[in-house]
């Protein structure tokens, strides 16, 4: 899918799941290692405070949850386990959320980072982009997300990119407050002393990015996998109309306040295709982001409705005046072929170069890569000079525009 464009914010707000880590990370990764290395954790922590403290919460829990049980402390110590993991395995397999068990499970995972028995699965888009944007467009980078901030700090530490805390200047979690709330964003932004409209918020989340627009900021959907494509067809037209979505990072180009580009957003009219076949968009002017969008897809001027109807009819009178110059050829018959031949090649050469300098043309809308994807370092895209008036590269450009939809998104 094509990329778009963003004013240059002075502040990114991502979240981690789903968007800026895998979406598996939880429940292929996390979630699993508690079940499998709870009676070894238990074992090697045995005498540890901190862990007698995680055991009394869990044996208090239990006995509220109906069980199963946990073992009285006066219990043989392998009783005690045994009836531990068995609590554990059945909050985890109901989904039961209880403090007891969260603070128990984190106890966990920080053991594991701290073994480097645990990695968290980065997008390699999240990596190489957060990087371009803190050090080369110094732009300040945090993590706002519904986890434990000590945990999210955690995750970040270690990556399968390395320890990508040294490029986030802090995390935020919804102990400030729930972040379907627009009241939050307006305190984050207040935090780090920036104004919302210069603050960029990422999400796989709709309502999330509604309340960070509620509040000011601008909000981009990161629109990863096809069940999350799916998710907006519960929407109205009116509300997709106001949501804009990418599929990677890397789809992201910040511009300047001196850029001249007339901003639009993208608007998604339909949704529930992925990669070969992108969903169905239409530009439209979005009230609240129009001030912080312009598309970047598109390599013809949109200056007015005026202007493309000159141009159009500019064009049409080129075609007539080629079609006359070649009845009127017709006697140079061998030359115009070797013109005509050395000309498709070098328009062919012009479309070829210029598919290479774009991103894709396929459009897409734009508050999270995300969220496996392509590696390339930038998504930035430059508006170059539009495609030769050429049938033989008008038609070789639009082959290798088809090809170029399922450049940009992640792989799964």
């Amino acid at each position: 899918m094509g990329p778009i464009k963003v004013r240059k914010p002075q502040a990114i707000f991502f979240d981690l799941s789903g968007t800026a880590t895998k979406s598996y990370f939880m429940d292929s990764i996390l979630f699993p290692y508690i079940k499998l290395n709870c009676t070894t954790y238990l074992h090697n922590n045995w005498d540890n405070p901190v862990l007698q403290r995680d055991i009394e919460l869990l044996r208090k829990q239990s006995r509220e949850d109906g069980g199963p049980i946990v073992a009285d402390a006066d219990s043989d110590k392998r009783e005690i386990q045994k009836t531990i993991l068995q609590y554990v395995t059945k909050c985890l397999d109901e989904l039961r959320d209880n403090s007891a068990i969260n603070i128990f499970r984190l106890h966990m995972w920080f053991d594991g980072y701290h073994r480097d028995k645990i990695e968290t699965p980065v997008y390699s888009d999240v990596a190489i982009q957060i990087k371009h944007w803190r050090i080369t467009q110094n732009i300040k980078l945090f993590v706002l997300s519904n986890g434990w901030i000590e945990a999210t700090k955690r995750f970040m530490a270690k990556t399968n990119h390395g320890d990508l805390n040294l490029l986030i200047d802090g995390h935020f979690d919804n102990t400030i407050g729930p972040l379907d709330d627009p009241e939050t964003f307006k305190i984050v932004c207040r935090k780090i002393n920036i104004a919302p409209e210069h603050v960029l918020f990422l999400t796989k989340s709709v309502s999330e990015c509604n309340a960070a627009k509620e509040a000011g900021l601008n909000a981009i959907l990161v629109m990863t996998h096809r069940r999350d494509l799916a998710r907006l067809n519960t929407l109205t037209d009116e509300q997709r109309q106001q949501l804009i979505y990418i599929r990677s990072f890397n789809e992201i180009t910040f511009i300047g306040d001196n850029d001249n580009t007339m901003p639009k957003s993208k608007a998604v009219s339909s949704a529930g295709s992925s990669h070969g076949s992108s969903c169905n968009t239409t530009s439209s002017t979005s009230p609240t982001m129009s001030n912080a969008f312009a598309p970047g897809s598109q390599k013809h001027s949109t200056s007015s409705q005026s202007n493309q109807h000159s141009t159009s009819v500019e064009t049409v009178s080129s075609k007539h005046s080629t079609s006359s110059q070649c009845s009127s050829s017709s006697s140079s018959a061998s030359n115009n072929k070797s013109l005509a031949k050395s000309s498709y090649h070098s328009s062919e050469q012009s479309a070829s170069t210029e598919y290479r300098l774009g991103n894709s043309k396929t459009s897409n809308i734009s508050s999270q890569g995300s969220q496996q994807i392509s590696s390339s370092s930038s998504g930035l895209s430059n508006n170059s000079s539009a495609f030769s008036a050429s049938s033989s590269a008008s038609a070789s450009s639009t082959q290798k525009s088809k090809q170029s939809s399922t450049q940009g998104s992640r792989k799964h």
